[in-house]
């Protein structure tokens, strides 16, 4: 059998991708030297964790019920603070539900609508669904970590 063969992925390499797929914020706090070489500007702050970010910065995220999904599938707040979770249905032709059995959350919105929704839970990892007939097993559901 034939092994795998690895390819070593460079800074060089994952700004050269970010930058054909329109990305900028490899650029920021790193950027390249012409000889290749990465270059660490002082001033920038690091990079924020995509999922953590928007909660930090405002106590408020937004989850798309998209088809037949929740955009983004896992969520990070923090633990014993209230948090706006903002559900955007504005595109679904369909109504949804976004349940956390846990947490006694159980809201029904229609196609069109955004519901706001205040969370304020203890440490723990949490799944929140859609519970309406099928929608659960055909992938509308995430988690919720509070940390």
């Amino acid at each position: 059998m034939e092994s795998a063969r690895k390819h070593p992925l460079t800074l060089v390499s994952l700004v050269a991708v970010a930058s054909t797929l329109g990305l900028a914020s490899i650029g920021g706090a790193v950027g390249v030297a012409q000889d290749a070489t990465p270059a660490v500007d002082p001033s920038a702050s690091p990079a924020a964790s995509p999922v953590a970010s928007p909660i930090a910065a405002r106590n408020a995220v937004t989850i798309g019920s998209i088809d037949i999904d929740f955009v983004p599938a896992e969520l990070a707040i923090p633990a014993a603070t209230d948090v706006t979770v903002v559900i955007d249905n504005s595109t679904a032709q369909i109504p949804h539900n976004f349940a956390i059995d846990a947490l006694d959350i159980n809201e029904t919105y229609q196609a069109g609508e955004t519901v706001e929704i205040v969370v304020n839970a203890p440490a723990g990892t949490y799944e929140y669904y859609c519970n309406l007939p099928g929608h659960k097993p055909a992938g509308m559901f995430g988690t919720l970590i509070v940390q």
